[in-house]
């Protein structure tokens, strides 16, 4: 590789650094799978599922207030467990954010 290249590119990086750490935003993404009624051999119903995940989304937005959580697969009972999960201002916040679009 050029070395120009290369300086540039650890330039750019170590700027890119430097402004993310300056961004409180977190964003997690998960594909949680639907809530099948016949799972997969060795895959775990909802039922089973979900206070884990609702645990996990807690710890990992406990202290940031600017975090997105991003679900793919969800189902609105799902959708209507994790709200419920991580408590009342999160579920007045989707709710505000629904209205709004």
């Amino acid at each position: 590789m050029h070395p120009y290249l290369t300086n540039g590119l650890l330039i750019l990086t170590l700027f890119v650094m430097r402004a993310q750490a300056d961004l409180p935003l977190r964003v997690l993404s998960h594909n949680i799978r639907y809530a099948t009624t016949s799972p997969f051999e060795g895959e775990k119903p909802w039922t089973d599922r979900k206070a884990s995940l609702i645990n996990e989304l807690k710890f990992n937005t406990v202290y940031n207030n600017e975090a997105f959580i991003c679900l793919q697969e969800v189902l609105n009972p799902q959708l209507g467990d994790i709200l419920s999960g991580l408590g009342v201002d999160c579920m007045l916040q989707f709710h505000q954010l629904r209205q709004t679009h």
